[in-house]
């Protein structure tokens, strides 16, 4: 089973989730605000080509996440496992839209992976998203434990089989052998000093970043 390395309670982590309604409440009266004001028009058309993309959600089972894997061979892969309800997931996720950003496309994989209730997708990871305006793909993993993973993922971490406490990140070679694992937020730096190496060594040399 998935957990939670930390010790805010459920509710605590609910209460970090900002409010997608609030969210669109404000962009309304700015919206409002700039009408009534006659802002040009090509300045309000600026606004809209301004609103960032969000990541497609999606299902995964573990089969799938090792196809994903297997596929992006020859590339860093960076597999990060999260959930809604994890304080330290949440409090990491703009580390991770950072380091997508920086590194998107120029040799390095992004596979983030969702621990929430698979029924809950709509109801609470793509709102999730959309609030946080994570910009990668998400995969919702369909899975009762870490078990089903660890039979198709190289999923360690200090030597040791994952226990499947979040948030996790597996950083693999491009070669697809596992080169780095944490349990606990990560930050855009970290991984940063992590990949870097790996690019280095990787078919080509390492891309100009």
């Amino acid at each position: 089973m998935f957990s939670c390395h930390c010790e805010e309670r459920r509710d605590e982590a609910i209460s970090l989730t900002r409010s997608p309604t609030l969210r669109f409440l404000a962009l309304a009266v700015a919206l409002t605000a700039l009408t009534s004001c006659g802002a040009p028009e090509k300045k309000q058309n600026a606004a809209a080509q301004a609103v960032p993309t969000i990541g497609e959600v999606s299902f995964a089972s573990p089969k799938e996440l090792r196809r994903l894997l297997d596929a992006a061979k020859g590339q860093v892969v960076v597999m990060n496992f999260w959930a809604t309800w994890c304080p330290p997931c949440v409090k990491e996720m703009p580390e991770l839209a950072k380091f997508w950003r920086e590194f998107d496309g120029k040799g390095v994989t992004f596979l983030s992976v969702n621990s929430d209730i698979q029924s809950t997708k709509d109801s609470l990871v793509v709102p999730f998203v959309k609030s946080y305006e994570v910009p990668f793909p998400v995969r919702v993993i369909y899975v009762e434990g870490t078990d089903d993973l660890l039979e198709q993922l190289p999923l360690q971490v200090d030597g040791k089989a994952w226990d499947g406490g979040l948030p996790a990140t597996f950083i693999y070679a491009p070669d697809g052998t596992l080169a780095w694992s944490t349990v606990g937020p990560v930050t855009h730096a970290l991984l940063a000093e992590k990949v870097r190496p790996l690019l280095a060594k990787g078919p080509g040399g390492p891309p100009q970043l």
